[in-house]
Parts: structure tokens; sequence; C-alpha cells
């Protein structure tokens, strides 16, 4: 299989910039619901947020009354900007940042109730000096290895996951230091990165009461 240099792939792909169809955002927001309480004020994070998709999706009188915050991540002003008009249509409160969602979440330590968002799909040979080495860092920080990695959504995901508190849910097991809800381990994301710590405490994870594999969700 032939590998296209930087030379030979669109802006957008070089970015990661697909945008996300409506259906596939319901679908996002309807696992979410299905895992949270209904009348909890969440502080919601979209570390991907492109032009708003997902905050739109959230101008609804069942979200508005269940959203206390939240915060989209946008690494291009241009399209911060469009989420932004976004978010001021829902009425919601909360914000729109101009940064690398791995940088930001290495930066600082405030907790969020939930993510949710579309990641980038972008190729390593195609990822920014600066984000390889923010990946380096979130590697130490959660202590997962990234050398195998081949794609930036990994990093992204777990970067996320790493900022989120832990809330209850029907979801069993659970990591065994944190107690943060664990779902049935379906498969490795890579041969080098995940399967090994749980990425909100780097704690390990363990054996359900089946006997299978866990992994966050």
């Amino acid at each position: 299989m032939a590998v296209k240099s930087r030379a030979e792939v669109t802006p957008e792909k070089l970015r990661g910039g697909f945008y996300t169809p409506p259906r596939l955002v319901q679908v996002c927001l309807e696992r979410v619901a299905s895992l949270v309480g209904a009348d909890d004020k969440l502080r919601l994070l979209e570390p991907s947020a492109g032009d708003g998709a997902f905050v739109r999706a959230l101008a609804s009188p069942d979200w508005e009354r269940r959203i206390g915050e939240v915060l989209a991540i946008e690494p291009l002003e241009l399209e911060a900007e469009k989420c932004r008009g976004a978010l001021r249509g829902s009425r919601l409160p909360g914000h729109v940042i101009v940064d690398s969602a791995i940088r930001w979440s290495i930066d600082g330590d405030a907790e969020w109730d939930v993510a949710v968002g579309n990641p980038p799909f972008v190729r390593y040979q195609f990822i920014s000096a600066s984000d390889r080495a923010a990946i380096r860092r979130l590697g130490e920080r959660l202590g997962v290895q990234f050398s195998g990695v081949s794609n930036l959504w990994i990093p992204v995901l777990l970067g996320a996951l790493s900022r989120l508190r832990s809330i209850p849910t029907n979801e069993k097991p659970t990591c065994p230091t944190c107690r943060g809800a664990l779902v049935p381990w379906t498969g490795e994301i890579t041969s080098d990165s995940a399967g090994g710590p749980c990425p909100k405490c780097g704690g390990q994870l363990e054996e359900d009461a089946t006997g299978e594999r866990s992994r966050w969700d």
C-alpha cells in the first residue's frame, strides 16, 4: 500500500476536518443520555469541536435543562468562531477555546462529567511537532506508551477521558483504583498504547466477574 506525502493530502485531511453528520451526533448524544441522570447539570467537554455540530445538537429543551457548562476545544480559529456562533445560538453556558485538545488535557486539572465528539483522524506522519511533544507528555502523565500509535484520535480520546470525573452509571465493572466505571473490553486500540492502565488514574484494569477484560468507554 502506497503512503501519501503531505503534498498529496488535502488540507482538510491533514487536520482531520471531516464534519459529523447530524444522525451520528444524535446517536452519540443518545448514548450520553443513557449513561447519565436525567436531572444532572452536566459539565460537558467537546475536545474536537470543529464547526460546532455537537454544540448545535444540544440546543433543545431536553438538553438545555441538563447542561450546566460546555467547553468546546478547536485548534483552528476559523472553525472555533463557527462553534462560538453555535454556542451562542444554543443559549447554553460555556465557552470555546482555540487549542490542541492534547495540550489542553495535560495543562490543567479541572474535571468534567462527560466528553462527546468526533475526534480527528490524522495519520502520525501528519501530526504537528507540537502535538507530538504533547502526546509524549500525555503518555508520561497517564503511564501509557504511544510509540506504536498511528492516528491522532487515540491521544485525543485518552486525553479527554483523563479529565473526566467519576460519576455513577449502570456500567460494570470499575477501575480497582479510582472506581470509575468500565465497560467490557472488545479489543486493543493498538498493540502499544491502550489496554493497560486506566486513563483516568493510571491504575491497572482488571477482569470483571465474567472474566472479560475491561477498558474505559
